[in-house]
């Protein structure tokens, strides 16, 4: 038997910034293949996070208000092939009103002898337009309408270039659009791509824009068809993101945010104490470990302050007994501070309070830890020392031994003073929450990193060796440390990994994320070879076994 695995990022890998939800941001990330240079720049009142095209989600899209704002893209030959090859431009849009002209999506050199491609809105029942350009002053050589464009309604666009001859799908059906020009197309060699109005401003649409892609390929019937249909599929294996990226979109504005839904607990708990992300969660940021990851670099989330967070459900095993020691710890590299933000939390806070939470206090006032005592909102234990320097990164250990507490920060006792009477209530309802609190209120601006709870009350010497371990040059020192503390929620914060060990003739796969397996391992990811199996984290793989089998896990 021959077993080879390996370790891939998520799809969603990296972003340098996100907004709140409903804000304009100033970028679009491109997820296609041709990565950044396809990322485009939002300019005027671009609406951002609003409810998308796709049922699998949250899916967001992006909303133009018809005034000229746009998202733009520069020239790229990736998103120009020459005139005699082909393409396909897929979009969905819903909009909101109609003046028979408005443009969603447009790529074309308007000066002179005109190049490229647009397509327009026209009334409801004349439906969309597509036009290529001939390069002939103005004249369209391709064009192109049919279907229709509803109001309110999400319509499935997609223009497909053969190289020859042009067709024009809506809602998964070719229209049937017979062209009203003399044919011919001359490929852009200058033309700004450009959502929700021309390159200028003109000619805007009002309308929600999603899923915007371009592929260097003519999409076959049976292909446009597969992309309608699985956006209405809520079902895990069918997303609509693998079809187009397995289609070989270059340019794939999906229009979500750069996150992930899941933080996945790589501590002994499991899959039960994996956290839920809120969709303005910005994950896969530089981390606080120095040594890297098989996926490149350690990773943190960012929390943006305006109720970011990540939440896991109340467990058993995350909130032992009164008097049974526990020990909590993260790291913290806050951006901003109002004296009250709270980056990690564990409280009931109507009645009788239960459970602790963390605050970051004014950078000289340092780290606070609260632990409640079931006497109404009084703190029983109420810690606060160290340092909270804004943009450097802060190493934070509560441990509670069971009858007295300690607040550790940067590997060093604070030594710091209770100022409560006293008396810890372990909550029985408490939501864990990174962030924030679990209703988003009193938010942490800034990245989180490492967040691990420990059935036990680590010991100094265990605190100060976590501390170092972090600067280690030496790949996993620093995680083998918290698991071999035993650690029961280890939220590390990077992407899915996977791993094989062998017993004899056993085999034992463990991994966070999806799971997938393939025959075949230089198959693209995004394809049928490699499939996602209904298997929980470890897997063993089944006997007798023959052949290769090869493993990746994905978010």
């Amino acid at each position: 038997m021959k077993l080879r695995y390996l370790v891939i990022a998520a799809l969603a890998s990296s972003s340098a910034f996100c907004l709140p939800a409903r804000a304009s941001v100033p970028v679009s990330y491109n997820i296609g293949s041709l990565g950044a240079p396809g990322n485009g720049t939002q300019a005027g009142n671009v609406q951002v996070y609003q409810a998308g095209a796709v049922a699998v989600g949250p899916d967001y899209s992006t909303y133009y208000d018809g005034t000229g704002s746009r998202t733009t893209i520069p020239w790229q030959a990736a998103l120009n092939p020459a005139s005699g090859s082909p393409f396909t431009i897929e979009f969905w849009a819903k909009p909101e009103a109609s003046d028979n002209d408005d443009c969603p999506v447009f790529n074309r050199v308007s000066a002179g002898n005109r190049s490229g491609w647009a397509f327009f809105q026209r009334a409801a029942g004349t439906g969309w337009n597509w036009r290529l350009y001939d390069g002939n002053g103005g004249e369209v050589g391709w064009d192109l309408t049919g279907g229709t464009a509803n109001l309110d309604e999400w319509s499935h666009v997609v223009g497909v270039w053969d190289g020859t001859t042009a067709t024009l799908y809506v809602n998964g059906v070719d229209t049937g659009a017979v062209n009203t020009g003399p044919g011919g197309y001359n490929a852009s060699t200058a033309a700004i791509f450009s959502v929700g109005a021309y390159d200028t401003g003109a000619t805007a649409s009002t309308s929600y824009v999603d899923e915007i892609a371009f592929y260097p390929s003519a999409l076959t019937a049976v292909q446009v068809l597969a992309h309608y249909n699985a956006a209405a599929t809520p079902v895990a294996g069918t997303y609509y993101r693998s079809l187009v990226l397995a289609d070989g979109a270059v340019l794939y504005l999906d229009q979500n945010p750069l996150q992930n839904w899941t933080a996945y607990n790589v501590g002994s708990l499991g899959n039960a104490a994996n956290g839920a992300n809120t969709p303005d969660t910005v994950i896969d940021q530089p981390g606080a470990i120095a040594a890297p990851i098989a996926a490149g670099n350690d990773h943190a989330s960012y929390y943006n302050g305006g109720g970011a967070r990540t939440t896991i459900p109340w467990q058993a095993a995350l909130n032992p007994p009164s008097g049974s020691p526990f020990t909590i710890e993260f790291w913290a590299k806050p951006e901003a501070s109002d004296n009250d933000d709270c980056p990690v939390f564990n409280r009931v806070s109507a009645g009788n309070r239960s459970g602790w939470a963390f605050f970051q206090r004014n950078a000289g006032t340092g780290w606070n830890w609260r632990m409640y005592d079931g006497n109404g909102s009084e703190v029983g234990w109420d810690l606060t020392g160290g340092t909270a320097n804004l943009d450097e990164w802060s190493h934070v250990v509560g441990v509670w031994n069971g009858s007295s507490a300690k607040l550790y920060v940067n590997g060093v006792d604070t030594g710091a003073s209770n100022t409560g009477p006293g008396g810890y209530n372990a909550s029985t309802a408490a939501i864990f929450s990174v962030g924030a609190y679990d209703t988003g209120a009193t938010a942490s601006t800034g990245y989180l990193d490492e967040i691990a709870f420990y059935p036990s009350a680590l010991s100094a010497a265990q605190i100060l060796a976590h501390y170092n371990a972090a600067a280690s040059p030496v790949p996993g020192a620093y995680s083998a440390l918290v698991r071999a503390d035993g650690a029961r929620l280890y939220l590390d914060q990077n992407p899915p990994s996977v791993s094989i060990a062998r017993a004899g003739s056993t085999a034992n796969v463990t991994f966070t994320g999806i799971l997938s397996e393939s025959t075949d391992l230089t198959a693209p990811f995004w394809t049928a070879s490699w499939a996602d199996l209904p298997a929980s984290s470890p897997y063993t793989l089944p006997a007798p076994l023959s052949g290769q089998a090869s493993f990746r896990s994905h978010r």
